[in-house]
């Protein structure tokens, strides 16, 4: 990793000082990688922190539709990591506004010919309806039944099925800050049974 990104990352972390900045702005990035003393120790564990959340975003955030054009989602960071999900987010789905935020704030990135285009917003819920406004369009006037009739047969595999490795690697720390609602599955009921 270059230097350029660790000090990215670590100015992201929600503990991070300026003292702490000016300190690692000092070091290589061998340095870093290499640590042998507490300080730089701690400044690689910020970065892997922020790295680590980053990485869970990219997967447990569910992006919801609204409209052709826009997909948005709830999004809750320890850390300052909106813009950077935000962003990978837009570089995943091209020509489509992605939302992600919380009731405090949110992100706003669009992946189009010309680049990312990037910026913050207000409370997630106020940004939704104000988009929704300008598509005058309904959410509920999608029609998602094929689509998720397509995704759910093309992703669901009764095999893998293993709740206990599951909650053993999604933490309950990322399972609130996304949302996430896991299934039960009691008495092995699947949607195909509702359809």
């Amino acid at each position: 990793m270059n230097k350029r990104n660790i000090l990215k990352y670590l100015t992201c972390h929600s503990a991070c000082t300026a003292s702490i900045y000016n300190f690692a702005t000092r070091l290589s990035a061998a340095d870093i990688e290499n640590a042998r003393d507490q300080k730089t120790s701690s400044v690689r564990s910020m970065i892997s922190a922020v790295r680590l959340e980053i990485h869970r975003m990219r997967g447990y955030v569910r992006l919801a539709p609204l409209g052709d054009m826009v997909l948005y989602g709830y999004m809750k960071p320890k850390h300052q990591i909106g813009e950077i999900v935000s962003n990978i987010m837009a570089h995943r789905y091209p020509n489509t506004i992605i939302v992600l935020g919380n009731s405090n704030r949110s992100w706003i990135s669009l992946y189009s010919s010309e680049g990312v285009s990037y910026m913050p917003g207000g409370p997630l819920e106020r940004v939704v309806a104000k988009l929704k406004e300008l598509t005058n369009r309904d959410v509920k006037d999608v029609p998602i039944q094929n689509v998720w009739d397509t995704y759910y047969k093309s992703q669901y595999r009764p095999e893998r099925r293993n709740l206990k490795y599951f909650h053993k690697n999604m933490t309950l720390t990322s399972m609130r800050s996304t949302r996430s609602i896991t299934e039960s599955n009691k008495g092995g009921t699947t949607l195909d049974l509702y359809m």
